[in-house]
C-alpha cells in the first residue's frame, strides 16, 4: 500500500484512495533543513512505514526524508537516484540534515551504501567511485545487489510536472523506460517519490500545477505496481 508523508497539505486538495496517510504537519523543523528533534520524531513514525512500500514524500524540501528509509537497510545496497540536483552539497549549518546534502550524508554515514547511481543531474567531475552517472558505458559497473529508488520529479520537464526546484528535461516515456531497466536488472528494496509544487502558488496556477502533479503520480504508482506485478510478487522485495 503507497504512503503518504503529508508535510505541507499539498496532496489533500486530490482523492487518494487505498493509501497509508502519514500527517507530518505537525513536526516544526522539517522544511528544507531537518533539526535534530524532528529527526528524531519523524524516525520514530516512520519505523511503522514498511520499507518495500512506495512512499510520496511531498515537494523536494522533503527529500532528506529518503535517509532515514535507507538507514534502516542492513545489507549492502545501492541507491539509484532519479534527480536534476545531486544533493550532494555541504552541510551549511554544521551536522544539520537538508534536502540539498542527505545523499551525501548517507555516503558518509551508511557503510551499507554501495553505490550511488545519478540518473538527471548535470554531469561534472564527482571524483568518486561510489557515484556513477547512469549510462550505457557504466551500466556493467553497477554491482548487483538490493536496490532502493528515489525519484524527484524535478527531473522531468515542466511538462509532467511542475515542482517548487529547477528543472530537468526528461520526459515521462523515457523516465519510466529507465525505471523499468532498473527493475528489470535489479532486485528493488523500495521505493519513494517527491516533486510537488509549493501549496504558496497563487490560483489558478496552483490548480492546474495540482493537476498535472496529482495526474504523473498517478501515472507513476500504476506503472511502478505493474512493473513488481510483473516480478511475481505484490511486495517491492521479491
Amino acid at each position: 500500500m503507497p504512503t503518504i508523508l503529508d508535510f505541507s497539505h499539498i496532496y489533500e486538495t486530490k482523492p487518494h484512495d487505498n493509501v497509508n496517510w502519514l500527517d507530518l504537519s505537525n513536526i516544526e523543523g522539517t522544511n528544507l533543513f531537518c533539526s535534530n528533534e524532528a529527526s528524531t520524531k519523524l524516525r520514530q513514525v516512520l519505523a511503522s512505514v514498511k520499507l518495500e512500500d512506495i512512499h510520496f514524500l511531498d515537494n523536494g524540501n522533503y527529500h532528506y526524508i529518503t535517509l532515514f528509509f535507507l538507514e534502516r537497510i542492513k545489507t549492502p545496497f545501492n541507491l539509484v537516484l532519479f534527480d536534476h540536483h545531486t544533493d550532494m552539497q555541504d552541510a551549511k549549518l554544521e551536522g544539520l540534515l537538508s534536502c540539498g546534502n542527505w545523499v551525501q550524508v548517507a555516503l558518509d554515514t551508511l557503510p551499507q551504501l554501495q553505490q550511488v547511481i545519478l540518473i538527471g543531474p548535470p554531469v561534472y567531475d564527482l571524483a568518486s567511485k561510489r557515484v556513477l552517472y547512469l549510462n550505457e558505458a557504466n551500466l556493467a559497473k553497477i554491482k548487483k545487489i538490493p536496490t532502493y529508488i528515489s525519484i524527484d520529479k524535478d527531473v522531468l520537464s515542466p511538462k509532467y510536472s511542475i515542482t517548487n526546484w529547477n528543472q530537468g528535461k526528461m520526459s515521462l516515456f523515457l523516465l519510466e523506460k529507465l525505471l523499468a531497466d532498473v527493475f528489470k536488472q535489479e532486485r528493488i528494496i523500495g521505493v519513494d517519490i517527491c516533486g510537488e509544487c509549493s501549496f504558496n502558488l497563487p490560483m489558478p496556477e496552483l490548480a492546474v500545477d495540482e493537476e498535472r502533479n496529482y495526474q504523473t503520480n498517478k501515472e507513476l504508482l500504476a506503472f511502478i505496481e505493474k512493473l513488481v506485478k510483473k516480478k511475481g510478487s505484490n511486495k517491492l522485495l521479491n
